[in-house]
């Protein structure tokens, strides 16, 4: 590669400020470019979450689903601290918490958490074979 030669001072002077011009846009473009790979890795992060809590969620109704079709006591399946229970009932008294009907209830996780921590025999674990 052959270097330019210029016929003016002037001339090599005008061809180096566009040179400069040039690189300070290209600079700008990198420095848009990183920021939207930034915004969009960003992006990607949230939704691959997003992914990942669905197939989670999945999994686990596909668990319960199969529990269900298992469940011969008719009684609402419940998750409390990563186990499985049945409820045995339609309408519950949990102290502190009040006449709770079984989808009221299955929904409740500190009224759960409680009935499991005192034993209730309104709340059985499921064991799974």
């Amino acid at each position: 590669m052959s270097k330019p030669r210029f016929e003016t001072i002037e001339a090599a002077t005008a061809a180096v400020a566009d040179l400069e011009s040039k690189i300070k846009t290209m600079s700008e473009h990198a420095n848009t470019a990183a920021a939207t790979i930034a915004e969009l890795s960003t992006k990607l992060e949230e939704v691959e979450g997003k992914h990942q809590a669905a197939i989670d969620e999945v999994t686990e109704l596909s668990s319960l689903l199969e529990i269900q079709e298992k469940n011969t006591s008719g009684g609402s399946i419940v998750i409390v601290n990563k186990k499985k229970y049945t409820l045995k009932g339609k309408r519950f008294n949990v102290p502190e918490f009040g006449v709770l009907n079984a989808d009221e209830l299955s929904k409740n996780k500190k009224a759960l958490e409680y009935l499991v921590k005192v034993k209730s025999g309104v709340i059985a674990e499921i064991k799974e074979a």
